[in-house]
């Protein structure tokens, strides 16, 4: 099992990005360490959503034509029936979610996917989407660095039974520092006895 289970885990980490291009030098390679495994016990994630990421920009399509294109794609290049979970990457504005969500569900019931997720959604789309059909998880950006998210939509995520999988960018060792120092002196401030606001006197 150590043999394979590296491989397995390149497809659920790489073709999450490498899919939403439909690329199939990408996923064909890959599709053969499914191969090896029973698809029974292999959870396969990947996305759809970005059709080109430039310096300035990311060019963002949930259109029900894409969501059918990229998840027919995706299935012939990894040589599998279904795709364990299918997130939407990116939300497009230009597109309500409902129409989206609604072609995702008919994937569901075609059984070509088993479970919907979200990639860097606001709480109110989450809430439109979650209505069509329930959401598995979303992916956001959370770290130690960016907790916003704890404000708003980690509660709403524990409320509907919707799973956090974070991720975060780059950190530098001064990232890592300047956080520490903040959380040193919240402790020490928030020592009984201690008065002090953190300025001088």
């Amino acid at each position: 099992m150590e043999k394979v289970m590296p491989a397995v885990v390149n497809v659920m980490k790489e073709e999450a990005t490498l899919v939403t291009l439909i690329k199939p030098q990408f996923e064909v390679p890959r599709s053969q360490a499914l191969k090896d495994l029973p698809r029974e016990n292999v959870q396969l994630t990947t996305k759809f959503g970005i059709v080109k990421m430039e310096p300035t920009q990311v060019v963002v399509k949930d259109t029900v034509e894409y969501v059918n294109s990229c998840c027919e794609a995706s299935l012939k290049h990894l040589g599998v029936d279904y795709i364990d979970r299918y997130y939407v990457h990116r939300i497009d504005t230009s597109v309500p979610i409902e129409e989206t969500m609604r072609e995702l569900m008919k994937l569901v019931e075609e059984g070509k996917i088993k479970y919907i997720g979200l990639s860097e959604a606001s709480p109110n789309t989450i809430r439109r989407a979650h209505v069509v059909h329930s959401i598995i998880a979303l992916q956001m950006e959370y770290s130690f660095l960016t907790q916003e998210i704890e404000e708003e939509i980690i509660p709403l995520l524990h409320v509907n039974v919707i799973y956090i999988l974070g991720y975060f960018e780059g950190v530098t060792n001064n990232d890592v520092e300047k956080v520490v120092m903040e959380k040193k002196l919240i402790l020490l401030n928030k020592r009984p006895g201690n008065t002090s606001s953190g300025s001088a006197a």
